[in-house]
């Protein structure tokens, strides 16, 4: 069980600082290791957090949240960071 009001795993349903309810799932954080070059799944709770559990080293955190993003909808934000960046050098640079 998670307290996300005060960040702790606990055993009860409710959180034994603050009162509220608590959820079922610990919340979990993906990490990337640079020398395995693999993107690691760790709970925030676990111990040897950041650290990568196959080679034994530090990674870099990415995100506490991946989802995919779809080929139509990848090409639309991909036009829409290209032309906002046009529209940034059009205007900084004269071009």
């Amino acid at each position: 069980m998670w307290c996300r009001n005060c960040n702790i795993e606990l055993k009860d349903k409710k959180c034994l600082i603050c009162g509220r309810d608590t959820v079922e799932d610990v919340p979990v954080e993906i990490d990337w290791c640079c020398n395995c070059q693999v993107p690691v799944l760790q709970e925030i709770s676990q111990a040897d957090k950041g650290i990568c559990p196959r080679c034994g080293r530090k990674m870099k955190y990415m995100s506490a949240d991946i989802r995919p993003v779809f080929l139509k909808r990848g090409c639309c934000l991909r036009y829409c960071l290209v032309a906002g960046l046009m529209n940034v050098l059009k205007s900084r640079c004269g071009l």
